[in-house]
């Protein structure tokens, strides 16, 4: 996606933007443009380089007096208010989102667009940072809120049944808006639109919107209908070998097809589900790595479900203290380690932490024997981590011969 150019002072975006494509409550923020002395206490805990941007907008003296002064002067004053008012704007947007998105929206203005890499200062201050985009790259601002959605949802992985041994440009660069416009119109549903294709670090996110049906509510304002949408959400691989998908349906495993040939010139090409098998002799010594990595600090047990040898029909499960209790029922089976009961697990619910002092990720592990009996499908979910803490847990699971699927 080609970002416009805004200039570091260009014009800031009108409500219609704000309310419209961000769907921030114009409504709230002039309700709160009301409340003088709440403006001016928000203010003076803000950052003094957001104070001196709001300054150097609305034309205010720099720097005077205590930091409570200046938010003051900038609220009493017209321009100042003006300004004031915009950065309530950035505010809402900003407000509840995950930190990891932000991050992740601000390093992709930043790639996108290398003469605003000064951007990157304003990590944790959020407010200047949307404002600054809004100024200067104002095409990317719904990238916050789209990169929010992304890592709320769960994906699932799907690959392409042979290799396409790309040499060209990657997928951030071959996929672009008019190709994804190009295929959906090629596809003749009219219910289904792009609303952006954003860069992710050499991949690509694709964000599709279907409408839905009118449906009929009961309020205490009368019968209010109201038109049902969803999201369909892909990642498209650098390579374009892999694709996430949310939510996992045929129809967007076709049309990562359809995109990918089309951006390559590929095809026919075809996304089959992600479902890595490992031994179940891998999956055996699973437990005693679990407890291992326990005493060694690397992973915090929280939950065990598994079968015990003679009752494979009754699934067992330790919550709490699962090295506890193992060790308790290991005793009643005369084992003499405690992962010698649980050959067969099936669940785990773990906080893995890649580094010492690290906060732990939680992951919930599900384990699926197969037919054969000598292999197990493994499926994993990531419990509010980051990307960087989900490769640390995958690249540790597949150091142990054992390869995850998203789920």
């Amino acid at each position: 996606m080609a970002l416009s150019n805004g200039g570091r002072f260009g014009e800031f975006p009108g409500d219609e933007i704000w309310e419209g494509l961000l769907g921030v409550d114009l409504a709230s923020v002039d309700q709160e443009m009301k409340e003088d002395e709440a403006l001016v206490r928000w203010l003076a805990k803000q950052s003094d380089a957001l104070m001196a941007l709001l300054e150097e907008r609305a034309g205010v003296a720099p720097r005077r007096g205590t930091k409570r002064e200046r938010a003051a002067r900038l609220v009493m004053d017209e321009h100042g208010r003006a300004v004031v008012r915009q950065a309530v704007l950035c505010r809402h947007l900003v407000h509840r989102r995950r930190h990891e998105a932000l991050e992740r929206a601000l390093t992709a203005v930043a790639r996108e667009r290398p003469q605003l890499a000064s951007l990157l200062s304003a990590r944790g201050d959020w407010v200047r940072a949307v404002m600054e985009v809004a100024l200067a790259a104002p095409d990317a601002l719904p990238w916050f809120p789209l990169w929010d959605l992304a890592l709320r949802v769960r994906f699932r992985e799907y690959r392409l049944n042979e290799t396409l041994g790309l040499t060209g440009a990657p997928a951030s660069e071959a996929v672009t808006r008019e190709l994804v416009d190009g295929v959906l119109r090629q596809a003749g549903d009219e219910a289904l639109r792009c609303v952006d294709v954003i860069p992710d670090d050499g991949a690509v996110m694709i964000f599709l919107l279907r409408q839905g049906s009118r449906e009929r509510i009961a309020t205490l304002d009368g019968v209010r209908y109201v038109q049902r949408a969803q999201w369909l959400i892909l990642r498209l691989s650098e390579d374009g070998e892999r694709l996430r998908l949310y939510p996992a349906a045929a129809l967007g495993a076709r049309l990562g097809e359809v995109i990918a040939a089309r951006a390559w010139g590929k095809g026919p090409l075809q996304f089959e589900p992600y479902r890595p098998r490992a031994g179940s002799e891998a999956i055996a010594s699973w437990t005693e790595n679990l407890l291992n990595g326990e005493r060694e600090g690397l992973v915090e047990l929280l939950e065990l479900d598994f079968a015990v040898p003679g009752i494979n029909r009754v699934a067992w499960r330790i919550q709490g203290d699962v090295a506890a209790g193992l060790a308790l029922l290991a005793r009643a089976w005369e084992a003499r380690e405690p992962q010698a009961i649980a050959p067969e697990l099936r669940r785990a619910v773990l906080g893995f932490r890649p580094a010492p002092k690290e906060r732990p990720g939680r992951f919930t592990v599900w384990v699926e024997r197969q037919e054969d009996g000598a292999s197990v499908t493994v499926t994993y979910r990531g419990h509010g981590v980051s990307s960087a803490q989900e490769q640390a847990f995958l690249q540790w699971m597949e150091g142990l011969g054992i390869p995850c699927a998203p789920r």
